[in-house]
Order: structure tokens, then sequence, then C-alpha cells
């Protein structure tokens, strides 16, 4: 008799979790299975009606995802095998949340004035006129591309939001020109929950200084500091009549994200803006755009934060940094 059963049983006693059926079907595979254990496979080298090779590199994939050392090294002939690096940044995807329509309320029933801004609700004067506070709230679920700016895999508010911010709030004051933002610390936003901020400018002093507030911290962190100024004190200009640049090289940017990736900087899709770009001796001239859907938003803003991210991006390009490390911005 072929006592089948008997011969699974002893293999099992033996300490056997793993069975290949090297035959011409998948027969005794589908009658091991009718006693299948946890943590058993029962996996067939040939299908009847089926691709043969195919079918044979799926149960050595079974087999290797089962925990069996298999030789892959003379699998693959070494004059043959191509290794493959998997991305190492965030896939491109697309939102299908709608989105939560809270409004913001009347912020003048609580003696505020309202901002249009997309980071900024509200403006308060401070009793004696000495400051004016602007304040607003940022979170993943309100601001879902700011999720794009993630550096180690902790998503941080990027430093052109916090210029954005500073230059808004000087707008307001009548001082439109942003001479120095100076980055303190990180602001890191949650997963969940919000980061409470305010933007605080001081008229006469010409200061700015930008703060912020987890729900679960009771003390405010600032985060950047300034100067503002009512005037321009001119900055030298380039001739981009011809574009690009006469002389200029043009530099390859199709694995710029990618190589970013690979120090930590993970961008994604809102913030991969650049998009071309040309070197000479110690300058760097690039295109930057945003993504289609985000062209609406960004008309409320004085520059998208992401736009602005995008250029900065260029740096990476011109060798003005060391290659084995991710760099933020300190200081605009």
């Amino acid at each position: 008799p072929v006592r089948f059963a008997d011969g699974v049983r002893a293999a099992r006693a033996a300490g056997a979790t793993v069975f290949l059926e090297v035959g011409p079907d998948g027969t005794l595979t589908g009658m091991a299975q009718q006693t299948l254990d946890s943590g058993e496979a029962f996996v067939p080298t040939a299908r009847k009606d089926r691709d043969g090779d195919l079918t044979f590199v799926e149960a050595l994939a079974t087999l290797h995802t089962t925990g069996v050392a298999l030789d892959w090294e003379a699998y693959f002939p070494p004059a043959k095998r191509v290794r493959v690096d998997l991305p190492t940044y965030a896939f491109q995807h697309q939102r299908y949340w709608l989105p939560s329509g809270r409004p913001a309320g009347d912020v003048a029933t609580a003696g505020l004035g309202a901002v249009d801004h997309p980071l900024l609700a509200a403006v308060t004067e401070v009793a004696g006129g000495e400051s004016v506070v602007f304040s607003g709230r940022l979170s993943l679920s309100a601001q879902p591309w700011l999720a794009d700016h993630a550096v180690n895999g902790t998503v941080i508010l990027p430093g052109a939001a916090l210029a954005e911010l500073a230059v808004r709030a000087g707008d307001e004051v009548g001082l439109p020109v942003l001479e120095e933002l100076t980055l303190q610390a990180p602001l890191v936003l949650p997963e969940n929950g919000s980061v409470q901020i305010q933007v605080v400018v001081e008229p006469e002093r010409r200061r700015v200084s930008v703060h912020a507030k987890t729900e679960d911290v009771s003390g405010w962190i600032q985060h950047a500091q300034g100067v503002l100024a009512g005037v321009s004190g001119g900055v030298s200009g380039v001739d981009l009549a011809v574009w690009p640049p006469a002389g200029a090289e043009p530099v390859d940017v199709g694995t710029l994200y990618d190589d970013l990736a690979g120090l930590g900087l993970e961008y994604g899709p809102t913030f991969q803006g650049l998009t071309a770009a040309w070197r000479t001796d110690g300058e760097v001239f690039a295109e930057v755009s945003l993504p289609e859907d985000t062209h609406a938003d960004a008309r409320r803003f004085g520059l998208h934060p992401a736009l602005l991210d995008a250029a900065l991006h260029a740096i990476a390009l011109g060798g003005f940094l060391p290659p084995d490390r991710p760099h933020l911005p300190f200081a605009f």
C-alpha cells in the first residue's frame, strides 16, 4: 500500500514543515493539504495545463517566503543577474478622502480680524500697539500636501513655509520685505492632531518671529525670527532674456529626488518641483513648477512654499554642499 498519509505524518514527526512535490501535477499537494497544520506549506513544482517555467519559479518564490534557504547564486548566473534598488521615496498617490469642510468660524466674534491665507486665519493687535499677532493651525488633515516634506520619515514644516508666514505677516503691517529670517528649531508636524502657530510682528522694531505649540504641550516654541523692511535694499539681477543662459551646461536632474531620498530628504509629489537645471561656475539655473492640482490653492500664497522649496533643491546640483548627509535651510 502507498500509505501516503502515514508518510506525511512520519515527515511531520521528523520535523518537516514544508513539503515540495516533484511531479507532473499538484495531486499530492492537494491530498496533503487536507491535513494541513498551522505553519505548514505544500508546494507543487508543476501544474497540469500551466506554464512549466512559471510554475517552477512560483514554487521557488513560495519556498523563499516560507523561510527555505535557496541557492540564488545558482539560479541567477552572475553574467545575467542585475540588482535593482527599490524606490526609497514615497510612491505617488492620490487622495480620495473628502475634505472635512469644517468652517473656520467668524473670528470677528472673538475680537479678531480675518486673514485670507492658507496657513493663517486670524490677526489681532496687542493692546498698546507694540505688536501684531497672526494665528493659525496646521495639520496633515487640513494641509495634506505638507506630508510630502519629510526628513528620515518625520514630517517637518519646510523653512520655505516659515518664510512665507513671515512675508505674509509683513504685508499686513506695511513691511512687505523680509530682509532676513533665521530658523531656530524644526517644526515637526504630528501624524495625528494639529499644531497652533503664531506669527508675532513688532512693527516699530521691524521684527518678526514664528512660534508653535502642539495640542499636548502647554508652552510655545520659537521656530524662527527675522527682520522686516518697508522697501527692498536692491538685489543684483540676472539677465534672463536668453534661456537657458548662454554658456550654461545642462544638468541631469532625473535622479535628483532618488538621490535626496537616499540621504533622508523624502520629497513627495508636491515638493518634487525641480524639472530642469543648468550650471556655470558658481551658479545654478533651474526651472521649477507646481503640480496642477495645487494651482488653485497656490493663488492664496505670496509664493507657495513647495515652489520656493523646489528652487532651493538646485543647491544640491551646484556642488556647494557635502554629498553624504542631508541639509535643510538655516537662514534666508
